[in-house]
């Protein structure tokens, strides 16, 4: 299974909105910024992360992008079938399906070999979360300029 370059920054956008901002709306520039990603890139990806709901826009001079939902309760393939949309099926799809087509020689062992694989593919996917990518972060101990304190002294 390849992911793609969309797929990539979606997931790196969203954890970055997430582990430096997950209540407070940020602006595609920012994010463009901070990961070194095209920002016409982005404004796309994030128009598609919109039609899914797993970002909401807020106009204004404080606007931006924030997350609709608890970084809990977004998946990797949340994410990925966002962005990605009907190119994904074979990720996206609610339940796997069988080939009916059967070898003439009996049972074709080696796609059942790859419908494991790819139930294990979907099973982590369905299981990781932007939560645990965040709690990722933190244990790796990724700066966080937000969470720190400065101190004054004259």
């Amino acid at each position: 299974m390849k992911i793609s370059t969309r797929s990539h920054y979606a997931v790196r956008a969203l954890f970055h909105m997430a582990y430096h901002s997950p209540n407070t709306p940020m602006k595609v520039a920012q994010v463009s910024e901070a990961e070194a990603i095209s920002a016409s890139f982005l404004d796309q990806i994030f128009q598609s992360l919109r039609k899914a709901g797993i970002v909401q826009s807020k106009r204004g001079p404080r606007g931006g992008f924030v997350l609709a939902r608890p970084p809990r309760d977004i998946t990797l393939k949340h994410i990925i079938c966002a962005v990605e949309g009907a190119s994904a099926q074979g990720i996206c799809r609610e339940t796997p399906t069988e080939d009916t087509q059967r070898p003439t020689s009996g049972i074709d062992v080696g796609a059942q070999v790859w419908q494991d694989v790819a139930a294990r593919i979907d099973a982590i996917m369905n299981r990781v979360t932007l939560e645990e990518l965040v709690l990722r972060g933190e244990r790796m101990g990724l700066h966080r300029p937000s969470a720190q304190h400065f101190t004054y002294v004259i």
